[in-house]
């Protein structure tokens, strides 16, 4: 059974809406150094993600589950871009991406639920890099 950190990444990598925009560049808790560029040096679209609290839902009968609340930064270029990628990893109910999804991702993990809290913009140090946070709360069983 795979971790819901390795779930979430191979979940995240199989929506086209976002690869079409980062690729596989996609880090945990850290972006890379340096940079990711293209071949003529222009920096790269990429998303950072990490798990800012995972908290145990204590039960004595039925299945033990957990939540958590995850933050993913979407770094790009263009300002329109990291926001696009913020949106896209949203979804709606019609077209869940991460916000809505219900059910077992890649990888195996049982989701019982996903939301956005919020997103908003944030300061990144690099020139030329726009950066857009969003926090996720989000529920899964324990194999």
């Amino acid at each position: 059974m795979a971790t819901i950190q390795s779930s979430l990444r191979l979940y995240i990598l199989s929506l086209p809406a976002i690869t079409d925009l980062i690729g596989v560049r996609m880090y945990a808790v850290r972006g890379p150094t340096p940079l990711p560029t293209d071949v003529n040096g222009n920096p790269q679209a990429y998303i950072v993600y990490r798990f800012v609290t995972i908290k145990d839902a204590n039960t004595l009968s039925g299945a033990p589950g957990t939540s958590g609340h995850l933050e993913i930064e979407a770094y790009a270029p263009d300002y329109d871009v990291a926001w696009l990628i913020t949106e896209n990893l949203r979804g709606s109910q019609d077209q869940p991406a991460l916000a809505y999804f219900k059910g077992v991702m890649a990888g195996g993990t049982d989701v019982l639920g996903c939301l956005r809290i919020m997103a908003y913009d944030d300061n990144h140090p690099q020139q030329g890099m726009f950066k857009v946070c969003s926090e996720f709360q989000i529920s899964w069983k324990l194999a």
